[in-house]
């Protein structure tokens, strides 16, 4: 009985009698089943009223996956270590990148990338890229993240990717990946990436080799 809201009783017997009025019962007449329940209707929702102003009654839930990261007009910086394993040869670079949430959850990122192209295994040099990548973090708690990512990027490499291509190419992807909080402001990012490579015709289609792989990266991420 102690947690029983209490309120005046004029203001229990007005409710009942609302409610009982709206469905047509005049006074004088015997109330039926849905006068009495619009009468324990008015009085539980006085009863919930009552709780809400004292402040002790149960705790609303908190909404899943609302944290303070990933929030509309906030930015996002990243920085990551990946693999490209292709058809064609194979690909080791390291990505700076930086990313501006449009909404919730919904960034656009400028990534900088620098690293080695390895054609078949017997030709190499370096090579640099620019990505343009969208990404939306689909599920969250406070603790971690899942986002799928979609991009195009151009790259310049010293040699022709793939052998027979040519030096500068386009770099169409999309991905999942993952954010898990480490410590402070820091998160940890894995993910995995297709990723098409070709010059999309420009040197002339009989000068246009594709090269397909699949893109794997660990590094960091830090919400600004």
């Amino acid at each position: 009985m102690a947690n029983f809201p209490v309120r005046p009783l004029w203001a229990v017997l007005l409710a009942w009698a609302v409610h009982a009025t709206a469905l047509g019962t005049a006074p004088g007449q015997a109330a039926g089943p849905l006068d009495i329940s619009a009468g324990v209707v008015g009085t539980l929702q006085l009863a919930a009223l009552d709780d809400s102003n004292r402040g002790d009654g149960p705790a609303v839930a908190a909404d899943v996956g609302i944290t303070g990261d990933f929030v509309r007009n906030s930015w996002v910086m990243t920085t990551y270590g990946s693999a490209r394993i292709g058809d064609k040869g194979m690909m080791y670079t390291g990505h700076v990148g930086v990313g501006y949430h449009l909404r919730d959850d919904f960034s656009v990122n400028l990534e900088a990338i620098g690293g080695i192209v390895d054609v078949e295994s017997d030709t190499s040099g370096g090579m640099a890229e620019l990505d343009l990548v969208l990404r939306w973090h689909f599920a969250k708690n406070d603790d971690w993240s899942i986002y799928a990512d979609l991009g195009a990027g151009i790259i310049s490499s010293g040699v022709s990717v793939p052998r027979g291509g040519t030096h500068f190419n386009f770099t169409p992807q999309v991905g999942l990946g993952a954010t898990i909080d480490l410590s402070g402001k820091a998160k940890m990012i894995v993910g995995a990436r297709y990723i098409h490579l070709s010059n999309a015709g420009m040197q002339g289609a009989s000068n246009n080799p594709a090269w397909d792989g699949g893109l794997v990266y660990i590094g960091l991420m830090f919400p600004l």
